[in-house]
């Protein structure tokens, strides 16, 4: 294909991104004048049309050239031949009107054409907003482009027009020699480049993407948008774009161009301000339009640049800038219909649209508290505070109380709020005819084995598969195992899980394949392969991952996992696990607290106490209501960091808490080794009377397990610092023959067992040296180097001269390398504060990494990027993005 002289493909339609990229238009219109043109120019509202068309008229009027000029306009498209007024010299209006229609064309023709000849002919003329000129109007530019008169150059603009035939035919003649140009939107490089020259200054790649995505582009929105948010300040505000108010500019823009339309593209415009996803059938329902009409509609609204051309999705921008200016009165009506035409081609995915258009008109009722009570369903799993409004919204249109009780029961218990759970569930439970009792029953059982009380918890369950169908009653046995498994009856779980799965549905449900594989891991931990329980752990946390969580159960897939993951010497996998729950919104707010309890307790277990501190730091500053379970957590991590920093006023401190908090905290096998801390804590500090019941029910459990399961590794292992501590040695003896049956498959904890011997040794006065530093090698690789360093140190004491200076010598180096608190830098600090993935967000962006790309090399997208960014930024406490931006370089320099 061969190029014109200005670089454009013979018929080939050129790409006009920005209007700075037209210059070989102006060049061709403004040459020495010899040969005669007509150009036309496409771009929807807003993209530059009539801005391009003033700079080709300043251009042609510096080189000495006549110019004319006709702009269409929506209200005069009545007026015949009103578009021509400017060109056409008739002598009087009486003259004109006098004549017959093919008279005036010919009249008009003749005019228009003589303009073009003779020595003083205008040599360019300009038409502007074509689509609103009157239909003889255009006739005559059409048959004046036809003819190409002398020296003409014709450039005629206007926006794309659905079915208008005589433009069509205008546009025909117009691309008769090329292809017609097309504006199109502004680049996020564009934008960049039109923001510095608009404000003389540079804008961050994250405003500059939130304002293309705003605008979708179109220039004349970009202009309005970057001049009104720099006039109100707002790039210097710390609030996400996307929540400022538009500029006032940009709501007379909408407003004006929104009064030109008719009635149903207007109307169609409020129903897209309201609901965004409306697609044409929706339309056609609310509109009362047929498919052209619709088709029509929204042909107006691409016309206008009110939607994103790739997709015909609303501006941002537009839909904003139209709520703040329509009354909510006058929408009553149109969210009604709105919410019977969701209804009518909706599932349960529109649910809560529904409600909320009923809820906007003020819809109470029946019909209105049933909507209400179904979005809180639909929501209840991923949003239960969601959830609570919407039961709250049922009662108040006529729904009774005990009627959504235990649905409120399961959103607080989803929420944290375990004791408004169970109060809730008492009620509907004390009441015979109530609704929902066997939910409400559900929700107490999963609510006591979330609290711990794991005995309660599994006689609700029983009770439940007593009285419910057989499938249900299967699902509830299922249910049953994780507290039969936390208080040591493992036989009893066995049973259990293989008669439930006798009975279960082929092919089961999601919910019911989820319980049956969190209960199959669990019974193979304690009563076969740990490995393997912990793979049927995973595939439970994979396909809750892939649905929804229904109702309350004591835990999620993801806790039980981490915490056997921990036990085997698996710390990785805790923190991935996090991260899952934390991005698929799995449990709630409920679950993500716990998640990063065990994340803070598997990192002080692994010797990364910096971190350890600064989750759990996160979680106390969050203010999230912590339940009894959760405080144990809490006071262990508190005390195990306590330990480890050498300080015994500190020790005493976190201890004397932690006594107050788990004062009748339960011990089970799940909770074994941060309840062991605080046992060993309290008898270093000679508190251990104080101790004595948590320690017997710790014993208890540990002399449950015969051969030692995985779940004990731990427990056994405080056991023997107890021992230590009171030179039991029959207790440490038995402790390690434990320890080493138990830790046999488990590489990494096989250290324990050589450590508990050498111990023994050392209080038996028959260690070596070579012993004790073999002991002391094994603990150090492992990774329990603050364990090395404490055997190193009590060895030393009775070993001879020379081994008491090597072990010391040991020691020392050990604690020297170990990573103290008081010497974490506050860079690390910080950077603990944030989850996983944020800390993984926060390294991109000092890399100058853009939301987008972000988001593209994590598989997320660029709004969740955002989401995270603005989470960043109120953790590290950064008053906006350029100093938060500082505050990161400065944590990740190192």
């Amino acid at each position: 294909m061969g190029q014109t002289k200005y670089g454009w493909p013979d018929k080939a339609q050129p790409s006009m991104p920005t209007i700075d990229n037209l210059e070989d238009t102006i060049e061709y219109l403004t040459d020495v004048p010899g040969v005669s043109c007509a150009i036309g120019l496409i771009g929807v509202g807003g993209m530059g049309k009539t801005a391009f068309l003033d700079r080709v008229e300043r251009a042609a009027t510096n080189f000495g050239l006549e110019v004319k000029r006709c702009t269409g306009r929506a209200r005069e498209r009545s007026f015949a031949y009103g578009g021509l007024e400017g060109l056409l010299d008739y002598d009087t209006v009486d003259e004109f009107e006098t004549l017959t229609d093919d008279a005036r064309f010919r009249f008009a023709l003749r005019k228009v054409l003589r303009l073009f000849d003779g020595e003083d002919a205008t040599e360019i003329l300009l038409v502007d907003d074509a689509q609103w000129l009157d239909g003889p109007s255009l006739e005559v530019i059409t048959a004046v482009a036809e003819r190409s008169p002398g020296t003409l150059r014709l450039l005629v603009a206007h926006r794309p027009v659905f079915d208008d035939r005589q433009l069509a035919a205008l546009d025909g003649v117009l691309a008769r020699d090329r292809a017609l140009l097309s504006l199109t939107p502004l680049s996020l490089a564009e934008i960049t480049a039109r923001a510095s020259l608009l404000l003389g200054q540079t804008l961050e790649p994250s405003f500059l993407e939130v304002i293309l995505s705003e605008t979708g582009g179109v220039p004349a929105l970009v202009d309005l948008l970057v001049r009104g948010w720099e006039a109100d300040g707002i790039f210097k505000e710390s609030t996400p774009l996307e929540r400022q108010r538009p500029p006032a500019g940009v709501v007379q823009y909408v407003g004006t161009a929104t009064a030109q339309f008719d009635r149903t593209a207007r109307l169609t415009l409020v129903v897209l301000t309201l609901f965004p996803a409306a697609d044409e059938h929706l339309l056609a329902d609310v509109t009362e339009l047929d498919p052209d009409g619709v088709a029509k509609a929204m042909e107006t609204l691409r016309s206008a640049g009110f939607l994103r051309l790739e997709d015909d999705a609303l501006l941002p921008i537009i839909r904003r800038s139209m709520r703040s200016f329509m009354r909510s009165s006058d929408l009553v009506p149109v969210h009604l219909r709105l919410a019977g035409a969701l209804a009518k081609h909706g599932g349960s995915g529109r649910r809560e649209a529904v409600a909320e258009h009923l809820a906007s008109a003020g819809a109470t009722g029946r019909l209105a508290a049933q909507a209400y009570t179904e979005a809180g369903d639909v929501v209840r799993a991923r949003a239960p505070a969601r959830a609570l409004r919407w039961y709250d919204l049922a009662v108040k249109a006529g729904a009774e109380e005990i009627g959504v009780a235990a649905r409120k029961a399961e959103a607080c218990a989803l929420l944290g709020d375990r004791l408004a759970a169970m109060h809730l569930a008492d009620e509907v439970v004390a009441n015979p005819d109530a609704p929902d009792r066997i939910r409400a029953l559900a929700a107490y059982a999963g609510a006591l084995g979330s609290l711990g009380m794991w005995k309660r918890s599994v006689a609700y369950y029983r009770t439940l598969s007593d009285i419910t169908n057989e499938g249900s009653s299967a699902l509830f046995s299922l249910h049953s195992i994780p507290g039969l498994v936390a208080s040591g009856e493992f036989a009893d779980a066995a049973t259990t899980l293989q008669t439930a799965g006798e009975r279960l549905p082929k092919p089961a449900f999601s919910v019911v394949e989820v319980a049956r594989l969190t209960a199959s891991g669990l019974v193979l931990s304690v009563d076969g392969d740990p490995g393997e329980g912990c793979h049927e752990l995973l595939q439970a946390a994979d396909l809750l991952e892939t649905g929804q969580q229904v109702g309350v159960v004591p835990d999620v897939a993801h806790a039980f996992a981490a915490t056997l993951s921990w036990h085997m010497g698996d710390n990785q996998l805790v923190e991935r696990l996090v991260e899952r729950v934390e991005k698929n919104s799995v449990g709630g707010a409920t679950a993500l607290v716990r998640m990063r309890l065990l994340y803070a307790w598997s990192l002080l277990r692994y010797g990364n106490w910096g971190r350890a501190a600064g989750v759990l730091e996160e979680v106390v500053g969050s203010n999230f209501a912590l339940d009894a379970r959760d405080k144990l957590m809490v006071a262990a991590v508190q005390v195990g960091l306590a330990r480890r920093s050498k300080d015994r006023d500190r020790l005493l401190v976190a201890t004397e808490d932690a006594l107050n908090a788990i004062l009748r905290q339960q011990c089970d096998l799940f909770t074994l080794d941060p309840v062991g801390e605080i046992v060993v804590a309290a008898v270093q500090l000679g508190m251990a009377h104080r101790v004595e019941r948590l320690a017997n029910d710790m014993f208890a459990l540990l002399d449950l397990m015969d051969p030692p399961v995985v779940w004990g590794i731990w427990g056994e292992w405080h056991r023997v610092e107890m021992a230590v501590l009171q030179r039991n040695l029959p207790q440490v003896r038995r402790s390690a023959v434990l320890l080493e049956q138990a830790t046999t498959d488990l590489k990494r904890l096989q250290c324990l067992a050589v450590a508990a011997n050498a111990w023994g040794d050392v209080i038996e006065g028959t260690a070596t040296l070579e012993s004790v530093q073999k002991a002391v090698t094994a603990l150090d690789r492992s990774g329990f180097s603050w364990e090395a360093a404490r055997l190193a140190g009590d060895a030393s004491v009775g070993m001879g001269e020379e081994g008491n200076r090597t072990l010391l010598a040991t020691a020392r180096e050990l604690f020297r390398v170990l990573p103290s608190l008081e010497a974490v830098k506050d860079e690390d600090k910080d950077r603990a504060i944030l989850s996983p993935r944020e800390r993984e967000i926060a390294a991109h962006l000092v890399q100058g990494m853009t939301y987008k790309q972000i988001g593209a090399q994590l598989y997320i997208s660029p709004k969740t990027v955002e989401h995270h960014v603005a989470s960043i930024r109120q953790k590290v406490g950064a008053g906006s993005r350029s100093e938060m931006l500082t505050m990161l370089r400065n944590m990740f320099s190192g």
